[in-house]
């Protein structure tokens, strides 16, 4: 059920990997040519390249002032000192 790959694991590790753009041009060529050999991975494949695209879209990364980070890091270094 999981073409070339050996599990499901394997699988959905690569499937990550794929949409976290983690794989070199030739994996994510190597991963996409192994989807065309199963009907039951592209369908899943794509449902989750969409449900990824759909949280991309809607989320949106709140920032922090560098002021706020600087006295996080601060207060690290104090408690990393006391220790």
């Amino acid at each position: 059920m999981y073409g070339h790959f050996p599990s499901e694991s394997a699988f959905n590790q690569q499937l990550n990997a794929f949409l976290d753009n983690e794989l070199s041009t030739s994996e994510e060529q190597e991963f996409l040519d192994s989807l065309q050999q199963s009907p039951a991975l592209m369908d899943r494949f794509n449902k989750e390249k969409s449900f990824h695209d759909f949280l991309r879209s809607k989320i949106q990364r709140k920032t922090v002032s560098p002021a706020i980070v600087q006295n996080i890091k601060s207060k690290i270094q104090l408690n990393n000192k006391k220790l």
